[in-house]
């Protein structure tokens, strides 16, 4: 138990008298007034230690604009701990309280070590064409149907203007009022938990967005010494950190409890400057995994880490942060540098099959090694002992951020066709990682995601614009960048729903083969990957079971012994190919058995499945 953990909740929430009770930290204030803008009452705010300041709010309705005047005459500010900013950044914070009638008793929660668990990562605002949460909710059963375990949803705090990716966030505790507010985000979760669906959030705790923010005037927020590529760093490790910790460590907590979340997904962990004894990400880890066993729901955090180090995932008291998986790049760049031409920015790095097959057999390929992207040695070298274990580690073919930040936006399939995304995809899906789908990608979508942002100052718009163009050029993108403030960004980024034959039905198959007993043998040691000349081949064995994944991104002319991993195992049979007519291909190109030491023409793009029999 943190020693905060007593001070009480951030913000207004509702009391035991029909009243509000209102916390607010700002020791840079000499004396902060509780203010009703509408009908100008205001209330001295009474000191309590550490710089926080209380104050109880008579009984007033649900929607009742309020804010914090910091000085006298000075300016009424919202509360940097709102759950409801219906006016949007700009305006004061409204009262707020859960009203939800939960329906989802019966929901246990996740199993994310179950070989089948997968993850669909949405962007509310672009799912549907309502953008809401409500729209969304039709759709769930489809997804439970495909075989998919959990949402992630980009991050859904209140940002500035009618449309973001999520990661401007300006208010954490506040629900975007676009998609649908708190209101909406309940309904959402109790239906996902009713359709067999969890939910993951995705949380933004290394930046607040640009405009609209105040909290400087507050409190010591921002770090005196750090910075991050979108601003000054938060301070976690200066004078003043204790209070940064506290509102960051109440949001999650409350968000678990509040919403009924699963888990979360943490955006780029490394960006949190943090030189204290005892990081923030162990505090962070260790109070929802023993809030999610004390609700009966086990907490599922997942890291984004610029780090490569499998310190990430070990436990506290083992000198690690406490996340039970984290997103492996490497994975996608191996795979998307082996599918395309592309070697702008961090794909030079990658391109050779031998990457594949490092990427399926430990889940990193840059541990300790030399790239030539950041002229320096990356990642933290370790033997097998010291490697995450699969279920630690999530991996995709394509994601918000691997197709958003190109500068059109375009998914795997626009870039190599879709028969080659098909044969990546099956490739991704058969890793013995977790798997995570961006929205779409299940039933073959070709809508671009593209980066959008809505601010209401001209000036913001215009340097977002400039930024946007220039960070694709330091990448070494020749396209010309579409402009991320209009309209058209968002509308085109919508889902078409236009399903490619087959595609849907293939990725159910896949993700049903996870429960093979080959495939749910997911420990590291068991799994053999080999680069050939043109393919990859991954031999997994459990249950009785052996089967050989060969994956061609390109295909040959020339027939070739494959490397089946497999001594003594004379013919393998084919299970699954890709390009099966019934999954939309062009018709299985492959015999349906093979002997072990038979030359095989494998042609491509695909991806196959083959099981051993001894005749």
């Amino acid at each position: 138990m943190t020693p905060w953990n007593a001070l009480g909740a951030l913000g207004a929430v509702p009391d035991a008298h029909d009243g509000w009770q209102v916390r607010l930290w700002a020791p840079r204030s000499r004396g902060p007034r509780l203010v009703l803008p509408d009908t100008g009452e205001g209330w001295v705010m009474t000191p309590e230690p550490a710089g926080y300041w209380t104050a109880r709010l008579p009984d007033r309705p649900v929607g009742t604009r309020y804010g914090f005047q910091l000085a006298p005459e000075g300016p009424v500010r919202a509360d940097p701990a709102s759950r409801w900013q219906p006016d949007g950044v700009l305006a004061p914070s409204a009262l707020w309280a859960d009203g939800h009638a939960w329906h989802d008793e019966g929901w246990a929660g996740m199993t994310a070590t179950a070989p089948d668990f997968s993850v669909y990562e949405m962007h509310v605002g672009t799912f549907t064409d309502a953008g809401t949460f409500d729209a969304a909710i039709d759709d769930l059963p489809r997804l439970a149907r495909l075989g998919l375990s959990a949402l992630e949803l980009l991050p859904v705090s209140q940002c500035p203007g009618r449309w973001n990716w999520g990661y401007d966030g300006v208010f954490p505790f506040a629900v975007q009022e676009s998609l649908g507010g708190a209101d909406g985000l309940c309904r959402l979760v109790d239906a996902a938990h009713q359709a067999g669906l969890g939910v993951i959030m995705d949380v933004v705790y290394n930046h607040i967005g640009p405009e609209g923010v105040y909290w400087d005037e507050f409190a010591p927020y921002y770090s005196e010494r750090h910075r991050t590529p979108w601003g000054p760093a938060l301070n976690f490790d200066g004078r003043g950190s204790d209070g940064v910790r506290h509102f960051f460590l109440s949001h999650a907590l409350e968000w678990q409890r509040r919403f009924h979340l699963d888990g979360f997904r943490f955006d780029a962990v490394h960006a949190v400057v943090d030189q204290t004894a005892w990081p923030f990400w162990e505090q962070v880890t260790t109070a929802l995994h023993e809030a999610g066993r004390a609700q009966g729901r086990p907490a599922w955090l997942v890291a984004e880490s610029d780090w490569n180090a499998p310190r990430v995932v070990r436990p506290g008291r083992w000198g690690g942060l406490g996340f039970d998986a984290f997103w492996s790049d490497d994975v996608h760049h191996a795979v998307h540098a082996a599918l395309t031409p592309d070697r702008a920015g961090y794909y030079q790095d990658f391109g050779a099959l031998t990457d594949v097959a490092a990427a399926i057999r430990q889940g990193l390929v840059q541990s300790g090694r030399w790239s030539g992207y950041r002229g320096r040695h990356y990642g933290r070298p370790y033997d097998a002992a010291d490697a995450p274990p699969a279920p630690a580690v999530v991996v995709y073919l394509q994601n918000h951020d691997q197709v958003g930040n190109r500068p059109q936006g375009d998914r795997v399939a626009g870039q190599a066709g879709m028969e080659a995304a098909k044969a990546a995809a099956g490739l991704v899906l058969t890793a013995p990682f977790v798997p995570m789908l961006f929205m779409g990608e299940e039933y073959g979508e070709t809508a671009p995601f593209l980066y959008f942002v809505d601010h209401a100052g001209a000036a913001l718009l215009d340097a977002v614009r400039r930024g946007r163009a220039e960070e694709a050029r330091a990448f070494g993108w020749t396209e010309a960048t579409r402009d991320p403030t209009v309209l058209a960004a968002v509308t085109d980024s919508r889902l078409t729903r236009r399903e490619k034959q087959g595609v849907a039905a293939y990725y159910k198959v896949l993700l049903a083969w996870r429960r093979a007993p080959a495939l749910a043998e997911r420990r590291l040691g068991t799994v053999e990957a080999q680069a050939g000349a043109h393919a990859v081949v991954v031999a997994r064995h459990g249950g009785g079971q052996r089967l050989a994944l060969v994956w061609v991104p390109a295909g040959s002319l020339e027939p070739m012994i494959l490397p089946w991993g497999w001594e003594g195992s004379e013919w393998w049979e084919r299970r699954l190919e890709s390009a099966d007519g019934i999954y939309g291909g062009p018709g299985r190109m492959l015999p349906d058995r093979v002997r072990s030491d038979d030359p095989v023409r494998v042609p491509g793009p695909n991806f196959s499945i083959w099981e051993a029999r001894d005749s």
